[in-house]
């Protein structure tokens, strides 16, 4: 099968993004399940690359550094870019990971549509309680006012969408009226064949990032995104700081002045290590390091950073929102909290790192637990809907 597949991220631009996560593995298992995968993707830059996995055919949409809309223009370059290619290839399926596309024609391929939904934007837009302007300059914020619209458009001219939670389905069918049959929940994967690796790498990465013999706990996601809810880690790390001699990881892309100036203000700011942006090898190193993982998101369509600790055996304490309680079971493989809950949030961290043994017995359950996650069994689920998509294109051909 021949797959046209389109996303904002795809490496070496991945700007610590879930999606673009999910585009980096769906891509490459789907080709190792033999399926021919032409990716179409922004080039952020005038570098020289050459595609990151042998198995994929990356075609780089030349973004013009000078103009600001970058996402406006991605979507008008973007036909001209697949059409290039679909004269030579006859794409059998076109995916979109997330509101990658404008759908100002309501098809860009006489083909199957798929789109995989990783959360609304009218939820992101929630979580952040403030729009932006028309078109946001940037590829990756989805606050901007026209969003919204173009998220209706997109799923009223989809063929299937993929949602990576019940909850992100629930949350389409709730705002757009779309009927279930047209939603296959899929969830995501992490990686786990390469943990005793990361295992023998505990001592390098500990000297490179000058990290004390003392408990840690972890934090991953861009510092300065409101929607991840640092400030409220902050906070609550200062009434961990009172109890426990820990510091606080945070690896992460992003402006870090306003953490660290709270981090100041609070008197925690020799506890806190700020990574800067962390490569995948080093960042899963990181996570079996640490004592406890913390998310503390006021959105997550699925929560992929949380799969990740788990993977690594470690305890989670997250809040309470969107689809997190899918994946952590209060008590069982970790602790739940109420959004802005700041004093619950540093109890439900004091408590896994002052009973070590509750909480090896729960990053064991929660390994055991990662294990039925992985992107192979998501490629091969997304496989079975693309074949039946195909096949009703062909019943619906000859019966016409």
């Amino acid at each position: 099968m021949k797959i046209a597949f389109v996303t904002f991220d795809f490496p070496p631009f991945i700007c610590s993004t879930g999606s673009g996560v999910y585009a980096e593995h769906v891509v490459r298992e789907l080709a190792h399940l033999d399926h021919e995968v032409f990716v179409y993707a922004p080039k952020n830059n005038d570098q020289s690359i050459e595609n990151s996995d042998a198995n994929a055919n990356v075609n780089w949409v030349a973004l013009n550094k000078n103009f600001p809309f970058k996402a406006l223009q991605f979507w008008t370059r973007l036909p001209k870019v697949v059409a290039k290619n679909q004269n030579s290839s006859d794409f059998d399926i076109i995916h979109f990971n997330g509101l990658c596309y404008w759908f100002l024609q309501k098809k860009l391929l006489d083909i199957p549509h798929v789109m995989t939904v990783h959360h609304l934007v009218k939820d992101a837009k929630k979580s952040i309680q403030t729009y932006r302007r028309f078109f946001d300059v940037n590829l990756h914020t989805e606050n901007a006012f026209i969003l919204p619209y173009i998220e209706r458009r997109a799923l009223e001219s989809i063929d299937r969408m993929i949602a990576v939670t019940n909850y992100t389905k629930e949350r389409i069918i709730k705002n757009y009226s779309v009927t279930s049959r047209k939603i296959d929940v899929i969830y995501n994967g992490t990686e786990l064949d390469h943990i005793d690796e990361l295992q023998s790498m505990k001592t390098r990465v500990k000297q490179d990032y000058n990290l004390p013999a003392k408990p840690i706990v972890l934090f991953v996601g861009r510092i300065d995104d409101p929607r991840k809810g640092f400030d409220v880690l902050l906070k609550a790390f200062k009434i961990v700081s009172e109890r426990c001699d820990a510091i606080l990881v945070a690896a992460g892309s992003g402006s870090v002045k306003k953490a660290q100036q709270l981090a100041s203000k609070l008197d925690i700011d020799s506890r806190i290590i700020f990574t800067g942006f962390v490569p995948d090898n080093v960042l899963g190193t990181f996570y079996s390091i640490c004592n406890v993982y913390v998310c503390v998101s006021k959105l997550e369509g699925f929560g992929l950073t949380i799969l990740e600790a788990m993977a690594a055996a470690k305890p989670v304490v997250a809040t309470r929102v969107a689809a997190i309680p899918e994946l952590v079971n209060q008590g069982i493989n970790g602790i739940l909290v109420e959004p802005e809950d700041i004093s619950g949030l540093a109890e439900g961290i004091c408590r896994l790192l002052e009973d070590p043994t509750t909480s090896t017995e729960i990053g064991r359950n929660n390994q055991k637990y990662a294990m039925q996650f992985s992107w192979r069994k998501n490629a091969e689920r997304i496989e079975r809907v693309y074949f039946s998509l195909v096949e009703e294109r062909i019943k619906d051909s000859t019966a016409a």
